[in-house]
């Protein structure tokens, strides 16, 4: 049975004292009520602003918390557009060998984000169901890693939206492990040592009621080759490495090596010789920030400069294998000129897949990926 609902109802909505309970909106109502006036204002967002003001005095509507509530509401599902392209997804699942295979007709990230976010949600309800102990047990503890990058941080955020108000049961304990950092320092929020903060809220604590713990890596986003064992044996890395081993599932996301939005970009553009090094070793992208080609996973002593994660892909491998979930989302790649912005499939998730031993269980992507994934053979 997948997951079980909570016999504790959910509280109704707070309100200020003397307020009339009628007048507040639920999230899902806020959210209703801002797309229905951005239609009737043509999308004019002060126009909705103030509609909303003369309809719902105390909302609190303002230009910037509207867009936000469109977030909010995007990444917790509350627009049910039949976007998933299943039969797709089932032909690529059956013929890769995974467990699940999501694809989403969509050019917009936070789109294939919400989904990922759900389809985890479901993965922890089931493990709720088979974990073993009580709950006051500390061994009935599920352990999920996510990598750096744009897309995971949007990942993050969604799930963080659907935890504060699913009703269906999670495992009693969560630990959120932090498997890579970021190349780009003014790009913090794409580092999950930062954005894997968004769980600790007490809100997803009480909601769920789970309580939530994390792992970090203090690393630094690139080294020279010779110092990875190093890096990964000191001690800012060490727990963090051994402890990695042991997650229920990891969320990762992938790049082409001429993807010019990937975190890895901006580095080779100034390490021009390092790219033309990759290619040379036939390297088509990366798969949680390490290089990987058609004959598998390129070995860092090749390389000038790698990046330090929690895990290398040979262990990545090994959790697949060994039952653990590990989910690949991509979205399309975006390639902008002073003209126009086209978008491009995500050519390393057919290398990825064509991989033996797998290095994935679970796939959530966009079409444009799929389609490029389905023709290009390596299913056959």
């Amino acid at each position: 049975m997948r997951g079980t609902t909570k016999p504790k109802p959910k509280p109704a909505p707070e309100t200020a004292a003397g307020q009339d309970r009628s007048t507040v909106l639920t999230p899902r109502e806020r959210f209703a009520a801002i797309v229905a006036e951005f239609v009737a204002a043509g999308g004019k967002t002060d126009r909705v602003a103030e509609a909303l003001k003369q309809a719902f005095p105390s909302g609190g509507w303002t230009r910037e918390s509207i867009y936000a509530e469109l977030r909010n509401g995007l990444a917790s599902g509350y627009v049910s557009v039949d976007t998933i392209r299943s039969e797709l997804g089932e032909r690529i699942r059956a013929r890769a060998g995974l467990r699940s295979a999501t694809v989403i007709s969509t050019a917009y990230m936070e789109q294939v984000a919400a989904v990922a976010a759900r389809r985890i949600l479901a993965i922890l309800a089931d493990l709720r169901e088979t974990a073993p102990g009580r709950p006051d047990d500390p061994e009935n503890i599920v352990r999920i890693g996510f990598a750096s990058g744009h897309t995971m941080s949007r990942v993050a955020r969604a799930l963080a939206q659907l935890l504060l108000t699913t009703d269906l049961a999670i495992p009693y304990r969560l630990q959120f492990h932090a498997l890579s950092s970021t190349f780009d320092i003014r790009k913090l929020h794409e580092d999950p040592n930062f954005f894997l903060a968004r769980f600790d809220e007490p809100a997803i604590a009480a909601h769920c009621e789970t309580a939530i713990s994390f792992v970090g890596l203090a690393a630094p986003s690139l080294i020279e080759s010779s110092d990875l064992e190093r890096f990964r044996n000191g001690p800012g890395m060490s727990v963090a490495t051994a402890e990695a081993k042991n997650l229920d599932i990891l969320v990762t996301g992938a790049s082409d090596l001429d993807d010019p939005r990937s975190t890895m970009f901006e580095f080779y553009m100034k390490e021009a010789a390092e790219k033309e090094r990759l290619r040379a070793l036939g390297c088509a992208g990366h798969l949680l920030y390490l290089p990987i080609g058609p004959k598998g996973p390129i070995d860092p002593s090749d390389l000038k400069f790698v990046m330090p994660t929690a895990l290398n892909l040979g262990q990545v491998a090994d959790l697949a294998a060994g039952g653990s979930r590990v989910m690949l989302v991509t979205g399309p790649t975006r390639y902008t000129t002073d003209k126009e912005t086209k978008l491009g499939p995500k050519k390393i998730v057919a290398t990825i897949l064509s991989q033996r031993p797998s290095l994935i269980t679970d796939l959530v992507i966009d079409e444009r990926t799929a389609r490029h994934v389905h023709d290009s053979g390596v299913l056959a």
